[in-house]
């Protein structure tokens, strides 16, 4: 068969044109059926067969005919091939230029457009810059301010506030804010030690003899002081050693500060035993012994930590 676009010659059955590569599928050729058809009905009879398988009549050939394979079919039996059917697809020229039947582009709608543009972009450019009145925009003062009741506009000397100058000598170095810290919580146990000392006694006197209210504020007191201590002991922890100057005085500072809070805790669990006794008196051995057994050994510690603590000033404070 040949392509009806390009009049190649291809091979039957083959969908698409080797050389155009249209499509062949409108026109491919039916292979051929064998057998006969049934003169009746006009149904398809097998070879061999003597009667119409749809409608049940005799198809049995005549004396004088021959084998149905060999019997040639009348022309309105014939069916080997298919009258040849036009595609609907478009010609090879119309897909290769879909707008080969479009009006062009005229001239005068180009320069429509054209001056339209001009108009816009010219009355935008317009409005913007406003040259018939230069000023309609300006943002400036176009009038002197009126000064009569302001302040005195004396020359200005010198700062002040966080603009101010800094005196070079108020100034201090890493070491020596850590040497102010570390002094200040040196002074600050040897406070809270003395008042422990007085807790003390007045736990071995007030504190089994007193009334309820006396020992209930023993109590009170004795709780306060160890949580001062506790802070003091947190202040030292927080002192900046970084320059590594203060660092083995800081874990000295701390080691004291720790054997003065061993001690509070004692006092202070038995100003509680003694607030919350029936009988003090009677419990005056049970009350005391932690503070003069273990306390009082935290007490010693301290005392000899705190005598032999040796805080150096900075080279700078030195001279």
């Amino acid at each position: 068969m040949k392509c009806p676009h390009c009049g190649t010659h291809v091979a039957d059955g083959t969908a698409v044109c080797p050389a155009c590569h249209a499509s062949l599928e409108a026109t491919a050729v039916l292979p051929r059926l064998q057998g006969s058809y049934c003169p009746s009905c006009g149904a398809m009879v097998p070879e061999g067969s003597e009667s119409c398988p749809k409608c049940g009549m005799p198809v049995s050939p005549s004396p004088k005919s021959v084998k149905t394979k060999e019997r040639r079919p009348s022309p309105s039996q014939e069916t080997g091939r298919l009258p040849r059917i036009e595609p609907a697809l478009p010609a090879e020229q119309d897909l290769k230029d879909p707008y080969l039947h479009e009006q062009p582009v005229r001239m005068r709608s180009v320069v429509l457009a054209a001056i339209a543009c001009v108009l816009v972009v010219g009355g935008a450019v317009l409005l913007i810059t406003h040259p018939w009145d230069p000023d309609a925009f300006a943002t400036r003062a176009t009038e002197p301010a009126d000064t009569s009741q302001a302040g005195s506009v004396a020359a200005v000397t010198t700062l002040s506030g966080q603009d101010a100058a800094t005196n070079a000598d108020d100034v201090k170095s890493g070491d020596e804010t850590t040497y102010e810290s570390l002094k200040a919580d040196y002074q600050a146990l040897g406070e809270y030690a003395a008042a422990l000392d007085d807790s003390v006694e007045r736990l071995e006197g007030t504190g089994i003899t007193g009334d309820s209210s006396e020992r209930e504020a023993g109590r009170s007191d004795a709780a306060e002081l160890a949580v001062k201590i506790s802070n003091a002991i947190a202040d030292i922890q927080a002192v900046d050693v970084t320059s590594g100057t203060y660092a083995e005085a800081r874990e000295e500072l701390l080691k004291i500060g720790n054997y003065l809070r061993n001690r509070s805790d004692i006092v202070s669990s038995a100003w509680t035993q003694a607030a919350s006794s029936s009988d003090p008196k009677a419990d005056r051995a049970q009350i005391l012994q932690p503070v003069r057994g273990e306390g009082s050994s935290y007490g010693s510690l301290f005392k000899e930590g705190y005598a032999n603590f040796k805080l150096e000033a900075p080279a700078a404070d030195a001279q």
